[in-house]
């Protein structure tokens, strides 16, 4: 039986650029306790290097309520004086093939950056004489310390640097010569404050409160283009939206205190809360958004999963309207949703951990051991029946993947952007890799080891080309793969 693969393990508490020669059995972690997530930049714009940022720089002493009371268009106007009144650009000269990922646990959340590997020759015409991959190299472009005692759950890429910063009238996704505009990176977690950070200038630029409970996961929502893409950030736009929505300035949140909730980042507003009558009854634990944006799935500790709908006609006229420039210092009420569209318990008999889609059809894991790809059953003008939860084919199998020692929680799954993969880690130290179109080849399997042995992995997840997976562990490491 063949040895699985071996990572490229690296010291995240080095700044400087680390060559991968094959496997490493200690190494040191600035981060002492679990690393909860792992989130991909799709942004080809570098952040800001060697920062060091730390809440004190925002007058964390203050409560939550008067940092977030801060005027949104005052944070914008600060940011963009820093940026005038810098000697030097806090950008530096673009790399060819780099990538950016951040992970988080307790109150440090850290940026890297990966060069090297196939992406980087990619681009060069195949011959005798091109060269081969360089090998991967990692590393650390930033560190963010929150306030004592925060927990970092969930961590998030998404929105527009520039539109946020320079002009407030620049959504469009590219800069003009075509790469990805800087994204900002939303942190939330035991606090209940989301905090918005800005990789480019290096500041916290905003904090969300309105959660009474902890947070577990963020996602940016594309919502406002019926046909748009993640990966080239193009769509069209609704008719009557003052504003381009492709720029992934909302973000949905999941929380212990069984809401889920829309807030809109440019402006500060919580725009949304779904929760109520048939909403869930215990913690939301995890939410994914449907790659075209007008839908969301949720998982929750009470073991149902429901999809909610961002596209009915009172939801979008409440979202462009708090999404309108001119409404930044307005106060706004929030609307509740209390009826999903689609809501079974019928997938799993445990907690539903994580969901993620996967096209039209989802991918939701419990405790038990099990990850489940199902289609769910709806009803005509795609609304499920009434009684979905008491009828047993309101779901539709497709496949299972059966896991082992993974039956604790919050141990999150990923699949590619391509949708070919699917990655989970277990409580082993072991992260297996199935083909998600080939039913009959076995997975993948990719260890991590270090002294002190082995620890539980809570989460994997792949670049955006799917080339790259990072592994986050409970002892504190990061793991990273060529896959």
């Amino acid at each position: 039986m063949s040895s699985p693969p071996q990572p490229h393990p690296f010291d995240l508490g080095d700044t400087k650029s680390r060559p991968t020669k094959g496997p490493t059995l200690s190494y040191t972690t600035v981060h002492k306790k679990p690393i909860y997530c792992c989130s991909f930049s799709s942004s080809s714009v570098l952040p800001a290097d060697d920062q060091n940022l730390s809440s004190d720089d925002e007058d964390s002493d203050a409560p939550p309520e008067s940092r977030a009371a801060k005027p949104y268009a005052t944070l914008r106007n600060n940011l963009a004086q820093t940026l005038r009144n810098s000697n030097k650009s806090l950008l530096p000269p673009p790399r060819s093939g780099s990538r950016y990922f951040a992970v988080c646990g307790q109150n440090v959340a850290s940026i890297y950056r990966v060069d090297g590997g196939a992406l980087s020759s990619s681009s060069s015409p195949s011959s005798p004489s091109s060269p081969s991959p360089s090998p991967l190299t990692s590393t650390l472009v930033q560190t963010y310390t929150g306030s004592k005692g925060e927990d970092w759950y969930c961590c998030s890429f998404g929105g527009l640097v520039s539109s946020l910063v320079h002009n407030a009238n620049d959504t469009s996704g590219t800069t003009e010569d075509g790469r990805r505009k800087g994204q900002l990176l939303a942190l939330a977690g035991a606090g209940r404050c989301i905090s918005i950070i800005d990789p480019y200038a290096g500041k916290l630029v905003a904090s969300l409160i309105g959660h009474g409970d902890e947070i577990y996961e963020t996602t940016f929502v594309p919502i406002g283009a019926t046909n748009f893409s993640r990966r080239e950030m193009t769509g069209s736009l609704l008719e009557g939206s003052p504003t381009p929505c492709v720029d992934d300035f909302l973000l949905l949140s999941a929380s212990k205190d069984e809401s889920i909730r829309l807030w809109n980042v440019q402006t500060g507003a919580c725009l949304l809360m779904f929760a109520g009558d048939m909403g869930h009854r215990e913690s939301v634990l995890s939410i994914d958004v449907h790659p075209l944006g007008h839908s969301f799935v949720s998982g929750g500790m009470d073991t149902t999963i429901k999809l909610w709908r961002l596209e009915d006609d009172a939801v979008v006229r409440d979202v462009v309207a708090a999404s309108d420039k001119s409404m930044i210092t307005d106060i706004r009420r929030t609307t509740q949703i209390q009826l999903p569209y689609f809501s079974t318990n019928h997938a799993h008999t445990d907690y539903a951990d994580c969901v993620r889609f996967l096209g039209d059809c989802i991918v939701s894991k419990s405790t038990a051991n099990l990850i489940l790809l199902w289609k769910p059953v709806l009803g005509e003008g795609g609304r499920a029946a009434r009684a979905c939860e008491k009828n047993s084919d309101a779901i539709i199998p497709l496949r299972e993947f059966v896991l082992s020692n993974c039956d604790v929680w919050f141990v999150r799954h990923s699949v590619s952007d391509d949708m070919k993969s699917l990655a989970v880690g277990n409580k082993q130290g072991m992260v297996k890799v199935w083909s998600v179109e080939d039913p009959e080849e076995p997975p993948k399997t990719f260890a991590t080891t270090v002294t002190g042995g082995r620890s539980v992995i809570r989460t994997s997840c792949f670049s955006r080309e799917g080339d790259i997976m990072v592994a986050t562990c409970d002892n504190g490491t990061v793991w990273l793969y060529e896959v």
